[in-house]
């Protein structure tokens, strides 16, 4: 992810008084798992409006926010070091 971006969720968060800590705010791991996901599930629907395609990962297990334990255990997950940096999933690959 640019920089530029982390910083401008960092700025959001801080801007409605969401703290970056290491318990709270902006979260490296999960954003570009996130990221990683859609960006799989779009590019699997080339010829699907944009629109549509969105509405299939919103109801898909990728639109949960628990899809997430299926590759990274709660402990590092949550932990300090992957809301910092990105952690690679301890459980399984990610499919994409």
């Amino acid at each position: 992810m640019p920089i530029a971006t982390w910083r401008m969720i960092r700025a959001y968060n801080e801007a409605t008084g969401v703290p970056n800590t290491d318990t709270s705010g902006y979260h490296e791991t999960i954003t570009l798992g996130s990221l990683r996901a859609a960006r799989a599930w779009l590019v699997s629907r080339p010829c699907v409006a944009l629109y549509e395609a969105l509405q299939e990962l919103l109801a898909s297990e990728y639109g949960r926010p628990e899809w997430l334990l299926a590759y990274w255990s709660k402990s590092v997950l949550f932990s300090a070091a992957a809301r910092k940096a990105w952690v690679e999933p301890d459980l399984q690959p990610l499919p994409f």
